[in-house]
């Protein structure tokens, strides 16, 4: 859960620094797809042909997406590899941190993540040695972020242990409309009309996913 969590982190972030924080996260919302591609391998969940079809529509919304940008070639397909490898290792993540919910507690599964992507990227720090420089606002905010995201950490593994993933599948398009909102607000970007279809088009996706594991669990009950 931990290597696949930190590699998730890291290709956000690497797709951060190619696509707009807009794009970014429509494209992290792959994740519900392939949770639904990894959970019959993984979990030995039932795998049916009307939720393969809810999986290539949401990928024909990621090729949508594709036609959007107004950037060099290059550097979209750089983003373009790296957004879609963030949800999928982030799907792994979600993957293995439901089964650790049955038995570990939220907040051992929080220590454990934090201290040592710590010392990882502390490690990869020290030997990419980068051009060192003290800016004490800088260092302020990236603490905060530290803290910020160890609470989000604890929260994410309790609401695992103590709630199903289909009825939280939902909570994850908040990140759409904060996305844009930050994009627009904080780097005053565009939001265009391909991204507007393919985000629906992802969403209806993900959203007939939850619909179709809620129903087929009522149904076994």
């Amino acid at each position: 859960r931990i290597i696949t969590e930190l590699l998730s982190l890291s290709f956000w972030f690497l797709a951060l620094k190619h696509l707009n924080i807009s794009v970014a996260t429509v494209l992290f919302q792959v994740m519900s797809i392939f949770i639904t591609l990894l959970a019959p391998i993984i979990l030995k969940e039932y795998f049916g042909v009307r939720r393969l079809f809810a999986i290539f529509l949401g990928f024909f919304g990621v090729t949508i997406i594709n036609f959007n940008i107004d950037l060099n070639y290059s550097t979209f397909s750089l983003g373009l590899i790296y957004g879609l490898a963030g949800p999928f290792f982030g799907a792994l993540m979600f993957l293995y941190l439901r089964k650790l919910g049955n038995n570990d507690e939220p907040i051992s599964s929080a220590i454990w993540h934090n201290l040592t992507g710590a010392i990882v990227f502390f490690i990869i720090f020290l030997f990419l040695q980068p051009n060192f420089y003290f800016d004490f606002h800088i260092y302020i905010l990236l603490s905060l972020i530290g803290i910020i995201s160890s609470f989000q950490q604890y929260l994410m593994a309790a609401s695992h242990k103590y709630a199903t993933a289909s009825y939280l599948a939902p909570f994850h398009y908040f990140s759409i409309p904060l996305g844009f909102l930050s994009g627009i607000i904080f780097f005053k970007e565009e939001i265009t009309f391909n991204l507007i279809i393919g985000t629906t088009v992802i969403l209806c996706s993900t959203y007939y996913i939850f619909k179709r594991e809620r129903s087929l669990k009522e149904g076994s009950k």
